[in-house]
This record gives structure tokens, C-alpha cells and sequence, in this order.
């Protein structure tokens, strides 16, 4: 089967499709203040993500920072849509399939600020974690600028993080903190762990140690068909230690059952209108029809 879904990456967005032409092309590296601040520039939106991810393989961690300005006027829908700053966690009690389709660039183009050192702090002890840098290439007068990305970052469960951002020379400073959520332990499919063979046309039933404060959470299933095509449903409920997924979600193949907790914070600063710093905990579980 395919390889784990990484779900920052579908339900964040972040630019990474639009900038796929840009990406063979762009390279790691420090950048220097290259702009400067436009007195008269339109507010700028922030989406930070950090996601720890742990499955049969292993966990998995990383962070993404982007902060977005309109080429061509104020902050407009289509760029909180673009950011997937506009995106609610599904309702409790009901499931929304992910289309899979990156939305459309705004129009008139986005601008990827500089915004200098930005750095993850998630532990008062320890060193913090630095976002590197990418510049990406102007594509056709449609998205430039810098990326902010780190991997391989070590986040403890309930810890407290904070994101500090210089915001030169583009940006004010900006300093935000939330506490991450607690780790999705012994997550089990029909009582078993590792996961057995599903039997087709069966629900399933999803087992895993609850949380103290009954938090929303969602319960991601992603199809893989015999072609490897994906089908995702995300669904919303409490964080009770119990699921019971829908046959007509699992699919006729193989796939991945992920329970995700989420921990988030909005925030304002000087040329930011909205900003939204969220910490994910995965846990993944694959699962194979038995026929």
C-alpha cells in the first residue's frame, strides 16, 4: 500500500501544489532582507504548522510557516482560502470528504513574505528549533517569495510551544503560544493492535485512551484503490476513545485510519489581520480488506 498520508500537507495546503514549478528550481538556503516595508501594504495573513505524525514506521515531525500578502490589494477571501485559514474542523457527528483539489491562486497573485528568523521554542530549557529558509522562484508574476520549513523536531506531548518571528523587514514581530496536545495512545481497529485484515462490507470498530477534557478531534480515513488513487473522509466527534467507522468509507482496498488531536491559537500583529498557529498529533493506523 501507499505511504502514509501526511495530513498537514492536505488539510493545511500551504502553497505547496501552486508551487510545484517552483520547487525543482528552488534551493535551501539563508536569504537577506531583500524588501522593503510598503507603508501602504495590504494586511498580511500567517499560517504556522507543526504536525508530529506516528505510525507502524515510526513518528515523523515537522513545522511550516507561511506569511502571505495579495500582490494586487488588501487581504481577500481567496487568500484565507488559499492559506486554509478559512477552514472549520468538520461538526461533531458528521464526516466531509476532502476533494483533493488545491484551490485556485488569488487573483492577482501572492507575495511570500521575509519576515526574518522565525524559531520554534518547545522547551524553556532547551535550544530552539530554527525554520530554514527557501526562496521560492517568481512563477509567471504569480507566487514568490520565502518558505519557512523544519523537520526532525522534538515535541513533547502537552508541552508548551511558542513561535517567535523577527518580521523584518516586512512584518512586525510577532510572538504566539499554545500547548500541544497530548499523544493518541494505544489506538486500536476492532480490538486489535497492529491492525488485522478488515472483512469487506464491515464497519469498524475504532478504539483509543480517551483525553481528561473531552476535546473535539477528528477521525481521518483515506481509500487507496488498486490503482493508488485516494479517497479521504474526515469526521468530527469528542475525544472519547471510541469510533465506529462506516464500511462505505473504508473502500474496497487497502488504506490508513488516523485520529488526529489538534491544538490551536489565533492571533493578530502589526501588519498581520490573521494568523493561526496550530500543533497536530497523528496517530496512524493502516488497514488491509480481507476478501
Amino acid at each position: 500500500m501507499g505511504a502514509p498520508i501526511n495530513w498537514a500537507d492536505m488539510h493545511g495546503r500551504l502553497l505547496f501544489a501552486s508551487l510545484a514549478l517552483a520547487g525543482a528550481s528552488g534551493c535551501s538556503a539563508n536569504v537577506g532582507a531583500s524588501a522593503e516595508l510598503d507603508a501602504e501594504a495590504s494586511a498580511a495573513a500567517a499560517s504556522i504548522v507543526v504536525e508530529r505524525v506516528t505510525g507502524p514506521d515510526g513518528t515523523r515531525s515537522d513545522a511550516k510557516a507561511r506569511f502571505v500578502r495579495g500582490r494586487a490589494g488588501p487581504l481577500t477571501e481567496d487568500v484565507l482560502r488559499f492559506l486554509a485559514l478559512d477552514e472549520a474542523p468538520p461538526p461533531l457527528g458528521s464526516c466531509v470528504r476532502a476533494s483533493g483539489e488545491v484551490p485556485s491562486v488569488p487573483v492577482g497573485g501572492l507575495r511570500l513574505l521575509d519576515v526574518g528568523k522565525v524559531t520554534l521554542h518547545a522547551d524553556s530549557t532547551a535550544a530552539p528549533f530554527e525554520l530554514s529558509k527557501r526562496r521560492v522562484p517568481d512563477v509567471v508574476d504569480v507566487v514568490s517569495g520565502v518558505i519557512y520549513g523544519a523537520s526532525r523536531l522534538d515535541v513533547a506531548s502537552r508541552a508548551p510551544l511558542e513561535v517567535r518571528v523577527a518580521g523584518e523587514p516586512e512584518l512586525g514581530p510577532v510572538r504566539v503560544a499554545v500547548e500541544a496536545p497530548g499523544d493518541v495512545g494505544g489506538l486500536r481497529m476492532d480490538g486489535h493492535d497492529p491492525a488485522h485484515p478488515v472483512a469487506a462490507g464491515s464497519d469498524v470498530e475504532l478504539t483509543w485512551e480517551p483525553s481528561a477534557e473531552r476535546e473535539p478531534i477528528s477521525v481521518d480515513v483515506t481509500a487507496i484503490d488498486g490503482e493508488g488513487r485516494r479517497s479521504t473522509w474526515r469526521c468530527g466527534q469528542l475525544d472519547t476513545g471510541h469510533a465506529t467507522v462506516a464500511a462505505a468509507l473504508l473502500g474496497d482496498g487497502d488504506g490508513i485510519i488516523a485520529v488526529r488531536r489538534s491544538h490551536r491559537t489565533t492571533f493578530r500583529s502589526a501588519g498581520i489581520d490573521k494568523g493561526e498557529l496550530r500543533v497536530d498529533f497523528v496517530r496512524e493506523l493502516p488497514y488491509t480488506r480481507r476478501r
